[in-house]
């Protein structure tokens, strides 16, 4: 049951008025009832010892009481209602005096009778026993006394009622001036606590108050600067957003750019590679052969260069994707060795092959795996000039996964630790030498890095100046044996949208599912293939933010005219009101992830797929 917030009306109410007025009537009712209390009690000792007198008159004088003495009494003493003597038979002993009244007596009794025992005695023998000739009786009218009590009381108690009054006047005012302002902080925060918008504006003045609470001009203070916070937090989204859409045109204009001019370039390359053949043609002097081939290695190496950069950008854009399919680990490093023996030999240098693991065959991207382990031995090769260069691969068997191993070795000339960490620079070189790749599959390093991200690999150099370096390449791939898992999502085409190259592991899965993927970066470039090529889903990553995301979809489920494409967004955290975009733009399904994805949350992952496929 949900409880009722306290408002400022109960806080005066239960919290200023009936304590104040509580205490009040307890202590009115005690001095009332104290002071009642003690007035009979005074006139009942005061008549106890009036009593006294007359029985003692009654016994010096022999006499009983005369009628006018009873009327002298009864008129000085209004509040006596009667007094008598009443005599006794001969020889009756003193009986025991117990006048004492109980308080409760005093309170309520309307009458109350004092007997005093008129006792004689003998002046000629004192040892003779006292004899009672008789009782005084005097009756006292408690109930007039009350009245004359509360004649006398009731002004002073009309007083303290008009004090009271002021006194709560004043309380209410003062509480008043307090909490005139809690209604308006009230609605507030009834507005704050259903998230709703509050218009601060017309509190405006509750602010500049000086009677307002310190509390309530802090409130508003804050949320002042909340909605000042609010207001810039939304001007840096719209900024944000802005310089996205400046970046994104900017990088298509870029992207115009750079195939304008690697076509111009290439179309140059062309043109002096027909030159250079047409001149091989005709006969040369010595010299002019030497100058022929000096230009025609400068081609090559600008022809390298421009290849790697074209490689370069269409990774970048995410145009490049991991292509899987069935290699015997073997025979690929047995091709490279083969490959490049002739240039070991050529330098004198021992180029050997070791494996650690029977013939296997594994599931991958065997054409990048060749151009990473053919670069890493190419470069070895450049830079050792004597010894030898070893190449050994080991195998490590997972649950339906393998890590394979591979080691580059060469007794070169070595590296600093600086210029390893600069070592997969773009075009980074220790030595200023021109590079010349001794085989087409070989890339630059900083290509290799891309490479080895893009299909999930690790690389780490170790090196000691003088003594050589060692490079080592591990890759976790899928055993072509395990059919059942690879069938899964076999004949689906999916479009991963991705950010990161950690990402790439998640590709790689898919792929040994049986899927086609193609994996995207830039937005543009996967909006234009969805709408042309016949995906099945797009699955975007966790990396790519809810704003991305939702313009994308925004786009695509405009754009699309013949089928729909299924879209899956996978996230790490989302608001219900980012969950209520993406839903109203057409989002299929959301799909909250942790942050490091275990191999077993892949594959829960990829059955959930499975079913929205199927």
């Amino acid at each position: 049951m949900k409880r009722r917030l306290l408002t400022h009306k109960d806080l005066v109410r239960w919290f200023l008025i009936l304590p104040t007025q509580l205490v009040f009537v307890l202590c009115m009712l005690t001095f009332l009832v104290s002071d009642l209390y003690l007035t009979l009690h005074c006139e009942v000792r005061h008549i106890e010892r009036i009593n006294q007198l007359l029985a003692r008159d009654v016994a010096s004088s022999h006499a009983p009481l005369h009628q006018r003495q009873i009327e002298n009494l009864l008129q000085l003493f209004p509040e006596i209602e009667n007094a008598a003597f009443f005599a006794t038979p001969a020889n009756v002993a003193i009986p025991k005096s117990n006048n004492r009244a109980h308080p409760l007596a005093i309170l309520f009794n309307d009458y109350m009778s004092f007997n005093q025992p008129v006792v004689l005695s003998s002046s000629h023998d004192q040892t003779q026993a006292q004899q009672v000739y008789g009782y005084v009786n005097t009756t006292l009218n408690l109930t007039r006394i009350r009245q004359q009590w509360l004649h006398n009381i009731w002004l002073p108690c009309l007083v303290m009622l008009v004090l009271d009054g002021l006194l709560m006047w004043y309380i209410l005012r003062l509480a008043k001036r307090m909490t005139e302002h809690l209604p308006a902080i009230e609605k507030i925060s009834k507005q704050v606590l259903a998230d709703k918008p509050v218009d601060l504006s017309r509190y405006a003045s509750l602010q500049e108050d000086s009677s307002a609470l310190l509390i309530e001009r802090t409130l508003l203070h804050s949320l002042h600067r909340q909605a000042r916070l609010q207001a810039e937090l939304q001007q840096l989204k719209t900024d944000t957003q802005t310089l996205k859409q400046q970046q994104l045109a900017q990088m298509q204009q870029f992207s115009s750019f750079q195939n304008l001019l690697t076509h111009e370039f290439k179309n140059a390359i062309g043109h002096v590679n027909t030159g250079l053949e047409l001149l091989q043609s005709h006969y040369l002097t010595e010299e002019q052969q030497d100058a022929v081939n000096v230009i025609g290695m400068s081609m090559q190496t600008v022809n390298s260069k421009l290849d790697q950069i074209i490689q370069l950008i269409r990774i970048e854009r995410g145009q490049t994707g991991v292509d899987l399919a069935y290699f015997n680990p073997n025979q690929l490093l047995e091709e490279v060795i083969a490959n490049y023996q002739p240039f070991a030999e050529q330098k004198g240098l021992t180029l050997t092959l070791k494996t650690y693991h029977a013939d296997y065959r594994l599931e991958g991207d065997a054409g990048k795996i060749t151009t990473i382990v053919s670069s890493f031995v190419d470069n070895a090769i450049k830079f050792t000039e004597q010894g030898k260069v070893l190449v050994s691969s080991q195998l490590q068997h997972f649950e339906h996964r393998i890590r394979w191993t591979l080691q580059i070795q060469d007794t070169g000339v070595g590296i600093t630790q600086k210029h390893i960490d600069q070592l997969f620079d773009p075009f980074f070189e220790a030595d200023p030498t021109p590079i010349v790749l001794h085989h087409p599959y070989s890339s630059a390093l900083f290509l290799v890095k891309k490479l080895a991200d893009l299909i999930g690999a690790s690389i780490e150099v170790s090196s000691k100046l003088g003594q050589g370096t060692t490079v080592i390449v591990s890759m976790v791939l899928l055993d072509w044996q395990n059919r059942d898992e690879r069938k899964l999502l076999q004949g689906f085409q999916l479009a991963l949208w991705l950010s990161d190259h950690p990402c790439n592991s998640a590709a790689n899965y898919l792929i040994g599912l049986g899927a086609q993927v193609a994996v995207y970066e830039q937005p543009h470039n996967l909006l234009d293939q969805l709408l042309q090529q016949p995906f099945d889903a797009l699955l975007i990553c966790p990396s790519i933010d809810f704003e991305q995301a939702n313009a994308l979809l925004s786009q695509l489920r405009r754009q699309q005219t013949n089928r729909r494409i299924l879209v899956i967004y996978y996230y790490h955290k989302l608001t219900a009101r980012q969950i209520e975009l993406l839903q109203i733009n057409g989002i299929d399904h959301l799909q909250a992830i942790s942050t490091d994805v275990s191999n077993a949350e892949l594959r829960q992952l990829a059955q959930h797929l499975a079913s929205y496929l199927l």
